[in-house]
């Protein structure tokens, strides 16, 4: 089966307190269609371990039921500097261009730069990584360091969502920007 989208789709999310959301994401962002996985440990994040292999089961059995040929990554849990140096080393030295978001709730904290909606943000082709927030969302010195590391803060809206359903708008929008 011929892929239904070109570029390299990756969700890095801080996981929620009720797993049960964590793999209710899983389970849609694949029915949508993404690549990859990541799972973050941030500043506040109320959950620091995840059960990988139960969110690959969940992501295998949405794979069956939206008959995709191509089965997300799930990778384990990772630092969130640690992913952000990660993700910057990995474009620089493939030569590929990766589009790296951050989605983030702050507004009024004069060193962060402009957020732009990520509907916009992204150009179609190319691969991208979006960073969704834990419940309570980025500290403003990770999202400092995602910036210093060439991440773009994007805004998903204007309605505060839970991380979850963050997480599930952005797997969307990149999905449907490169259809």
């Amino acid at each position: 089966q011929e892929r239904q989208w070109q570029p390299h789709l990756h969700i890095a999310m801080a996981p929620t307190k009720n797993m049960d959301r964590t793999e209710w994401f899983a389970e849609k962002a694949t029915e949508i269609g993404v690549d990859e996985f990541t799972f973050l440990r941030c500043r506040w994040s109320e959950r620091t371990v995840i059960k990988t292999d139960r969110i690959h089961k969940i992501v295998v059995a949405a794979v069956k039921q939206s008959h995709k040929a191509w089965m997300p990554a799930v990778n384990e849990m990772t630092d969130f500097k640690t992913f952000v140096e990660a993700v910057a080393d990995r474009a620089s030295a493939s030569g590929r261009k990766v589009q790296r978001f951050i989605s983030h709730c702050h507004d009024d904290v004069s060193t962060l730069q402009l957020k732009l909606p990520l509907r916009e943000s992204i150009r179609p082709g190319e691969d991208v990584v979006v960073m969704v927030g834990p419940e309570g969302d980025f500290s403003v010195e990770e999202v400092e360091w995602a910036q210093d590391h060439g991440f773009q803060p994007v805004s998903l809206g204007k309605s505060r969502l839970r991380t979850e359903t963050a997480a599930l708008v952005a797997a969307y929008l990149m999905n449907l920007a490169n259809q």
